[in-house]
């Protein structure tokens, strides 16, 4: 429940353009209000979601570049928005919060976004997060269990640098209509 409620966090600093404390100073009445669909744990926001938060605004230029290098054919802008702040923190994790294993954090962003993005995103979400893994050396799961995706049938990161989001996937543009998304050829 910490990260989700990072990613809603996050969501409502880029939608409404506010600083951190106001975010948080709203957010517990949103979510009483029934704004937010969530129960928040007693003692209010988790401080596990603050620290993500706060870790990622501070290397926020560093890790938004990190996502877009990672993220083959696609700039943050044209990612769904529940993609990209699930990048953000999965990258967030995955690079300044070592005690936690590799395959706990892959796992746990691929759930959310199977849960609140696009049919396309969990798959994305693993590639790109695989990707940084790869990339980086950053140590595997625990007793060296394969990254999430890996040996599950084809049904997760293969390896491939592509974007992830399929041939077909189409993106809201500026002018708020679907557009297409650009295709990337994926090595199968």
């Amino acid at each position: 429940m910490a990260r989700k409620i990072a990613c809603d966090i996050l969501y409502q600093l880029e939608i409404r353009g506010d600083d951190l404390e106001q975010v948080l100073k709203d957010f517990q009445p949103m979510i009483r209000d029934g704004v937010e669909e969530l129960e928040l744990p007693p003692g209010g926001i988790p401080e596990f979601s603050l620290e993500l938060v706060r870790t990622y605004l501070s290397h926020q230029e560093e890790i938004d570049g990190l996502i877009e290098g990672y993220s083959e054919g696609w700039t943050l802008p044209r990612m769904p928005m529940v993609d990209r702040n699930l990048l953000r923190l999965g990258f967030t994790e995955l690079l300044y919060f070592p005690d936690i294993p590799v395959s706990v954090t892959i796992n746990e962003y691929l759930e959310l976004a199977k849960a609140f993005s696009t049919g396309d995103s969990g798959r994305f979400i693993n590639g790109v997060m695989a990707s940084l893994v790869k990339d980086r050396g950053i140590a595997k799961g625990e007793a060296g269990e394969p990254l999430p995706g890996q040996d599950d049938g084809g049904q997760g990161y293969d390896g491939s640098l592509g974007n992830g989001y399929g041939e077909d996937a189409g993106m809201i543009g500026p002018t708020g209509k679907e557009e297409p998304g650009e295709v990337v050829e994926e090595d199968r």
